[in-house]
């Protein structure tokens, strides 16, 4: 199976993941931040368990939650975070580099909250499975890092925080993003060193 998606592959997830967020599923940059938070977590994951949550739907052995051709393509985005995270030591995918860049003028794009979103939905697609693989202290500490990214994605809402931020309020922007790379790399630095215990 390729690792990567095509402009067409691309273009056709978009569209099916579009679907599923029409029923309380998640959409492409949410989708992308799920993955890429499952890959942070050190033991393989069965694939039903994951694209049914993607799809909204509930777990099954016998059934994919998308048709085959569509599921091939959600493999692809899998294989593609995967190698993105575990031989780029990239966490964030390019395509959001612009993003970032925005952010840096106060504004947060609707990409970016997404891919925040989706990855505190991965979290807590595996909190009990965290909880299982981390001591009390660790945990804790994994969850102010996945507090650190819900609140990144809050700062484009119309919460008073958020338009104050905006404003110019503090912190500066430097600071969060340097937060959230940071919180970031903890949550993956967690799942390496966890990793090594197995």
């Amino acid at each position: 199976m390729k690792n990567k998606l095509t402009k067409s592959d691309q273009k056709r997830l978009i569209e099916v993941l579009d679907q599923a967020a029409q029923h309380g599923g998640l959409n492409f940059w949410q989708t992308q931040g799920f993955l890429a938070h499952l890959h942070c977590y050190p033991l393989s994951l069965d694939p039903s368990g994951w694209s049914c949550a993607i799809a909204a739907m509930q777990p099954s052995k016998t059934h994919w939650p998308f048709d085959e051709a569509d599921m091939d393509l959600l493999f692809v985005l899998y294989n593609q975070i995967h190698e993105q995270l575990h031989q780029k030591q990239q966490l964030l995918p390019s395509a959001l580099d612009e993003s970032i860049e925005l952010f840096q003028q106060r504004q947060l794009t609707q990409p970016l909250r997404n891919w925040c979103a989706g990855y505190v939905f991965g979290f807590r697609f595996l909190k009990d499975k965290w909880q299982e693989q981390l001591k009390g202290e660790q945990f804790e500490e994994l969850d102010e890092c996945i507090s650190m990214v819900g609140y990144l994605a809050t700062l484009g809402s119309d919460e008073e925080h958020a338009l104050a931020w905006r404003a110019g309020g503090e912190p500066s922007a430097d600071d969060l993003l340097l937060a959230f790379e940071q919180a970031l790399m903890a949550v993956w630095s967690q799942q390496k060193s966890s990793q090594t215990l197995h």
